[in-house]
């Protein structure tokens, strides 16, 4: 943070108690992460992009990368094309009023459960692994994952 004249660092957090308040403060959460680029930065889905669509914050995110491609397919938030100063500049300095108010309009008409879990939601997460693993302990042929696995 130090040698980042624009990054400020503001003391730690409490989890999940401040996240309302510090995705409040803000307009657009920044998901871009190259840290490990060509690799798990493009596969991620962070924990951000859950937390900032719950809180109304619009997700930003990089064209050719997971996340960016969950924001394509929900038809929400905003895609960089790349990661470069103008693109940047041209898409942060097209954001007026309206273009907020549509981006959160969009994020508050989806259902809820897309950005949390509940405590049965994670029980059946844990009954589905189970029942894989048990399949997988006796040889049983294991179906493809879908999403419909983990009813709600």
């Amino acid at each position: 943070v130090r040698d980042n004249p624009y990054i400020e660092f503001q003391g730690p957090y409490n989890y999940p108690d401040d996240l309302a308040r510090i995705y409040n403060e803000i307009d657009i959460a920044w998901l871009v992460d190259r840290y490990d680029a060509d690799a798990n930065s493009d596969w991620l889905l962070p924990n951000r992009l859950y937390e900032s669509c719950a809180h109304g914050a619009i997700p930003l995110a990089l064209e050719g990368t997971e996340t960016g491609r969950f924001l394509q397919r929900k038809d929400i938030g905003l895609v960089l094309s790349e990661l470069r100063l103008g693109e940047i500049a041209s898409v942060i300095d097209g954001i007026d009023r309206d273009l907020l108010s549509a981006l959160r309009a969009k994020l508050d008409s989806m259902d809820p459960s897309a950005w949390w879990m509940t405590r049965q939601d994670c029980a059946a997460l844990v009954r589905l692994l189970g029942d894989r693993a048990q399949k997988r302990a006796t040889g049983s042929p294991l179906p493809p994952f879908q999403s419909t696995d983990l009813a709600r």
